[in-house]
């Protein structure tokens, strides 16, 4: 098909036409019935890549799927980046099972990361119903590795097996001829005339007999056809039963007879590695629900139900509970056994906090069967209160252990309102095994509260409501040389930054300090301004490290003998950065008048 064109147009918007026009090409003449031959092009969709050239927009929602497939191409090819990502956002809110698989494939081949990651995460969602479709037996030989990998590409092994052993039957005859991996190379030919690439042909499914050769020339190892060993390897049959390696396994006639009684000896005498698990992927969930079972602690299916047990009703005794041992690996704790394994990131308690109760703990994740667990918070040694927010790397869990060390409250029992599990996608803020926060958490939203200091409304410190303080209201204080402000946060918490704002309501001003500790005895200090006068806001850096509680200790006031702050919050939150950048922090030491 011929297109008439502007040269100049092309040029001014394309670089790879900017080359071919003017570069000093064969193309680069003056003759303007030229004409320049495009080999391989689709028509239709080059079409639609001149409307975006010329218009600088398209309507891709009227387009077919093979079209866009061919435009995310042709958009490469001519290094149309703009289009490229248009066109891969666009294929990301409109995946679907059916679709998935070759979009996929394209992803890899032009190497675009973000669709690439995309299309794994969906396939990992919806794991079943992908298997289902047809696309997903025309994916290479590359994607489909790279999908089997995943532990979170959760499905009954014996399912996934089935459908790797048709897809080796669809693709057989493929590469038993082509001998190489991966969707084929397009031509780059610069030679508008359009023509279209030839239809590859579908390869007919074959008898799982042809297959399987002799011994001698195509059997690896483990006894599989050599043609598909990288493929059918990443199959766990260690994760199948008995039931299925001797029956849907063995049947295949895909691995010897003898493989299979040395998989046989591992299961039954738990020898050699771990079995390597997959989890199902559901993201931003709660997992916990009433398909759980509770395995170990008192009243535990409480925590099966939704919402969170209020600590401000009902007796001690109808709570969630286990009894506190001298050893925590005395006692089982309490254990909660997801309906499946899954693929979590994320685990929230809620323990109870009245009025200002804390506790020790420990939680566990493990799968298999007895469950393997392994540790992913040791708050053994911390005062912890009300929520508590458990981030650990992405792994696969079955079962969820917590285990009570010590609480304020009682020396036997170790009391939960909530357990829930969760798989975000987005990164965690957390580093060995504590939380990392960018903003603040010293607030009462996230159950921080304030132990020591004086002020007309509690915790008005961390409410957040600096704007609304005057001479009597919005502050919290305490008497110069007797007494401190103390801010107990909710869990350990790795910071390295604080904000407070100095009551400024006149010219006064104050000298302070700042110390940080861990149990509310040994105390380390992070900010030493007691040779300063301050006014109104002051951010603190220092270097990171973990906290639980913090001390606000005045040393000077010019104006009386009270220490006044307005507001705290921990790490500095970025949306006072500019409030706090209008006020001068620190001021030299002057005489006093």
């Amino acid at each position: 098909k011929r297109f008439p064109v502007h040269r100049a147009v092309l040029a001014s918007r394309c670089e790879y036409f900017r080359c071919l026009f003017y570069g000093g090409m064969r193309e680069s003449t003056s003759d303007p019935t030229v004409e320049v031959e495009l080999k391989e092009t689709p028509a239709e969709a080059f079409s639609h890549l001149l409307q975006y050239v010329y218009e600088g927009q398209l309507t891709l929602s009227s387009l077919g799927s093979q079209t866009i497939l061919e435009l995310v191409a042709l958009a490469n090819r001519f290094n149309l980046s703009g289009l490229q990502v248009a066109v891969c956002d666009y294929l990301i809110r409109n995946l679907t099972v059916t679709n998935v698989s070759s979009t996929l494939d394209m992803a890899i081949f032009f190497q675009l990361e973000r669709l690439h990651a995309s299309c794994l995460f969906f396939i990992d969602v919806n794991a079943m119903q992908v298997m289902k479709t047809s696309g997903f037996l025309q994916l290479s030989k590359e994607a489909l590795v790279e999908v089997l990998q995943r532990d979170s590409f959760f499905a009954l092994e014996a399912e996934i097996f089935q459908s790797v052993t048709q897809w080796c039957r669809a693709n057989v005859e493929q590469y038993r001829d082509a001998g190489s991996v991966g969707v084929a190379d397009c031509d780059s030919a610069t030679d508008v005339v359009c023509s279209a690439p030839a239809a590859a042909a579908a390869a007919e499914p074959v008898d799982s007999s042809s297959l399987v050769t002799s011994p001698s020339s195509s059997r690896g190892s483990v006894g599989c056809p050599a043609l598909f060993m990288d493929v059918l390897s990443h199959v766990r049959l260690s994760l199948m039963s008995l039931e299925d390696l001797f029956g849907v396994v063995r049947l295949s006639k895909l691995f010897s007879d003898s493989f299979l009684l040395d998989c046989l000896q591992k299961k039954v005498m738990k020898h050699g590695e771990d079995p390597h698990y997959r989890g199902k992927l559901v993201p931003d969930k709660s997992l916990v629900d009433t398909s759980a079972e509770v395995v170990s602690g008192k009243n535990g299916s409480l925590l099966l139900s939704k919402g969170t047990l209020s600590s401000r009703t009902g007796t001690a005794s109808e709570y969630p509970c286990h009894c506190i041992p001298t050893n925590a690996a005395d006692v089982d704790g309490i254990i909660i056994r997801l309906s499946h394994p899954h693929v979590a990131n994320h685990i929230i308690l809620m323990l109870l906090s009245k009025p200002v109760h804390v506790s020790s703990y420990q939680v566990m994740v493990g799968v298999g069967d007895p469950c393997v667990y392994h540790t992913v918070a040791d708050y053994s040694k911390f005062h912890c209160r009300a929520r508590q927010d458990i981030f650990f790397e992405t792994d696969v869990v079955h079962c969820i252990r917590v285990v009570g060390t010590a609480t304020s409250y009682s020396q036997r029992e170790f009391q939960l309102l909530k357990l829930d599990c969760m798989y975000s996608p987005k990164a965690l803020p957390f580093r060995d095994q504590f939380r990392e926060p960018t903003d603040n958490v010293a607030r009462v939203q996230d159950d921080a509260i304030v132990l020591e200091g004086v002020s007309r409304l509690k915790n008005s410190l961390i409410d957040g409501r600096f704007r609304d303080y005057d001479w009597d209201n919005g502050y919290t204080c305490h008497q110069i040389d007797n007494g401190c402000i103390t801010i107990l946060l909710a869990q350990p918490t790795y910071v390295s930054s604080m904000r407070l704002l100095l009551w400024d309501c006149d010219d006064r001003r104050y000298s302070y300090h700042v110390d940080v500790s861990l149990d509310n005895i040994a105390y380390e200090r992070v900010c030493d301004r007691t040779d300063s006068l301050c006014q109104s806001w002051q951010t603190i850096h220092f270097d990171k490290q973990l906290v639980s509680y913090i001390k606000l200790v005045g040393t000077h006031n010019t104006a009386n003998e009270v220490f006044h702050c307005v507001h705290f919050e921990c790490p500095a939150s970025p949306s006072t950065d500019s409030i706090a950048q209008k006020s001068a922090e620190v001021k030299p030491n002057e005489e006093a008048q």
